[in-house]
């Protein structure tokens, strides 16, 4: 059984721990603005159906599998982003992205953004079908640009989704474990040690299973609050609306 030292150790992990809080936000921030943008920047009646199942093949693929590929494009000496930066003449010497303290956490959200955004650019795709062309023709006329248009009609409407999918992904990034556990094993130094792999590394490296049950405790407590706000906002802001 968790005691009370053990969840207090757990809390102040929770609270210590910068490199999660800002890969959750980093990876979440980056889908959401990717996806919404591009969207928005699609016809509403371009993509075809084998178009939009071609989106989801990265969000398809196993993370484990994912990883592994992106690990060899990382390589330092072989990967095919070293090789391709040299010969564009960018960088002068291989760059150990995932061995660099300054590279390894931007890295590592990239990978997971790239294999999570077609999901969202699917579900936001699909909300843009609501949102009526008289809208954006009206915009027009009055002068507005497209990232005007984009900012006050795009983004006001599709409000509750991206919260509803910013909500989502953040739960999502609890779980994140099988690309970390790959690429860098929580290194170098720590900087891409989330909790999920933290509890991994208390339950069964360390076998603190106590500790690791503590932790899991107040990551689903804190969860729940989460998604509580979220549901209260989102009732607000429908009641609000009509």
């Amino acid at each position: 059984m968790p005691t009370l030292p053990s969840f207090l150790s757990a809390g102040e992990r929770l609270y210590r721990n910068d490199y999660e809080w800002q890969t959750q936000l980093l990876r979440n921030e980056l889908q959401a603005l990717f996806a919404a943008y591009s969207s928005d920047n699609a016809d509403k009646h371009s993509y075809s159906d084998r178009q939009h199942r071609t989106l989801l093949v990265p969000w398809m693929l196993p993370g484990a599998l994912a990883a592994i590929m992106w690990k060899w494009l990382y390589h330092g000496s072989v990967g095919l982003i070293n090789q391709m930066l040299l010969r564009m003449h960018i960088i002068s010497a291989p760059i150990p992205w995932l061995a660099s303290t300054q590279f390894v956490l931007i890295s590592v959200v990239l990978v997971n953004v790239w294999r999570g955004a077609p999901f969202f650019m699917v579900m936001l795709f699909g909300g843009l079908q609501t949102i009526p062309n008289e809208l954006y023709e009206a915009a027009m006329i009055d002068g507005a640009g497209s990232f005007t248009s984009f900012r006050n009609i795009t983004i006001p409407l599709l409000k509750p989704l991206i919260l509803t999918l910013s909500l989502y992904g953040f739960i999502g990034a609890f779980n994140f474990i099988d690309i970390i556990l790959v690429l860098t094993k929580g290194g170098p130094a720590h900087h891409t040690l989330t909790l999920p792999l933290y509890v991994w590394q208390l339950a069964f490296v360390d076998m603190k299973i106590s500790y690791a049950t503590a932790v899991c405790v107040l990551m689903c407590l804190f969860l729940v609050v989460l998604l509580g706000i979220m549901m209260l906002f989102l009732k607000k802001r429908g009641g609000a609306d009509e």
